[in-house]
């Protein structure tokens, strides 16, 4: 019994060295050629929103008010909910992509969408 323990640890020992020498050959024959693995973003939109998002929940742009915009020069603030917001700035699950003279750019995770200053 105690021989064919020992066999089975020879086994894989073997195994092992084996399947460390091939994936250093591996890895040395993709650095000297122009192989590179490179992440690929997926193209699936289908979905048009989070699967996850509670409808209703304060991401929803129906529930966003733009009441008003405030300029200084080249700082531009907007006043979202009775919030004062800049870009770049969160308001519940949508960022402030942009502020224009008379509109906000959202963005919610998958799309932008615009709030217009209704006069």
């Amino acid at each position: 019994m105690p021989n064919k323990k020992l066999i089975i640890l020879i086994i894989l020992g073997i195994a092992a060295v084996i399947s460390l020498i091939y994936g250093l050959a591996i890895s040395a024959v993709t650095e000297n050629t122009s192989f590179k693995r490179r992440a690929v973003r997926t193209k699936f939109t289908s979905w048009k929103r989070s699967p996850f998002a509670i409808k209703g929940a304060a991401g929803d742009i129906s529930q966003l008010v733009l009441n008003g915009i405030l300029s200084s020069g080249d700082d531009m603030k907007a006043i979202i909910n009775n919030t004062v917001v800049d870009k770049g700035s969160k308001i519940g699950d949508n960022t402030v992509v942009d502020i224009k003279k008379d509109s906000v750019i959202l963005n919610d995770g998958t799309k932008d969408f615009e709030l217009k200053l209704e006069r």
